[in-house]
């Protein structure tokens, strides 16, 4: 495995418990916030070198990007809830 690879996997190590667990107290399952952290790392991995240009911090990405799918999440919950 290169630097890179070690690198993304330590930063993954490092912020998706915190990631996990704030989808969760948002009312989601294990599976549905560990769903939605992959997606954000996705996202990160995708569209990093536009955000560089951004110059906010790593930490402040993911978690944005964190806030904006699980708040994407909500809100389509409740159009399906709406309409049950």
């Amino acid at each position: 495995m290169d630097s890179r690879n070690d690198w993304f996997d330590k930063l993954y190590l490092q912020y998706s418990p915190q990631m996990v667990s704030i989808a969760m107290r948002a009312g989601f399952t294990v599976e549905q916030a560990e769903s939605i952290t992959q997606e954000v790392f996705l996202r990160f991995l995708t569209e990093a070198p536009t955000a560089q240009g951004n110059h906010c911090s790593l930490r402040a990405y993911l978690l944005t990007t964190l806030r904006d799918l699980l708040a994407d999440a909500l809100r389509q919950r409740r159009g399906r809830d709406a309409f049950s």
